[in-house]
């Protein structure tokens, strides 16, 4: 017997690996339940999430893109505050430069 596989607390090496597939099972059914039962209650419950979905079917938003952030309304609003904080002005020299003839 390898020291990997020697049972612990005393107990045989079938009812760890039992205990262990009950885990994994239970575990699997959780995550199940959170995603197919418990999320789709929440947002027909919550208004933040109802006009998301909303405004995801009214502008024929693809979600996966939206992860992704391979839209273009998002490329454009992310180049525009990288912009904002790249051009804006830094301490006294900007602002003299600015205001002399």
């Amino acid at each position: 017997m390898s020291i990997a596989s020697a049972p612990q607390n005393g107990s045989s090496p079938r009812k760890s690996r039992v205990k262990g597939w009950g885990q994994l099972i239970l575990a699997i059914a959780g995550f199940w339940f959170f995603l197919w039962m418990f999320t789709p209650f929440w947002v027909s419950h919550s208004k933040i999430h109802q006009d998301f979905s909303r405004a995801v079917d009214e502008f024929d938003v693809p979600v996966g893109a939206m992860y992704y952030n391979d839209l273009p309304f998002i490329n454009d609003a992310a180049m525009v505050l990288r912009d904002t904080w790249r051009f804006l002005p830094r301490g006294k020299s900007d602002r003299q430069e600015a205001h002399t003839p």
